[in-house]
């Protein structure tokens, strides 16, 4: 689930999600994007874009360590 949070100092809304296990060794630290909007409800309709973005990072580095499972399976 992802959820909206305001960071000190910023009007905009923002989203941070950490990384399934199974890819946090290639990309490092959380997930994080601003909705680029001050207002909680136009916030929330830019969430369906945001979240494919980040399935988007996750499947990237799941087909990279499969990949690499592949490439190593072959020597």
């Amino acid at each position: 689930m992802f959820k909206l949070t305001r960071r000190s100092g910023s009007a905009n809304w923002q989203v941070r999600k950490r990384w399934p296990q199974d890819v946090a060794s290639l990309l490092t630290g959380e997930f994080t994007a601003s909705t680029g909007e001050g207002d909680k409800r136009r916030a929330q309709e830019r969430l369906p874009m945001i979240a494919a973005a980040y399935l988007a990072r996750v499947k990237a580095a799941r087909d990279r360590l499969a990949d690499n499972t592949q490439r190593d399976l072959r020597v």
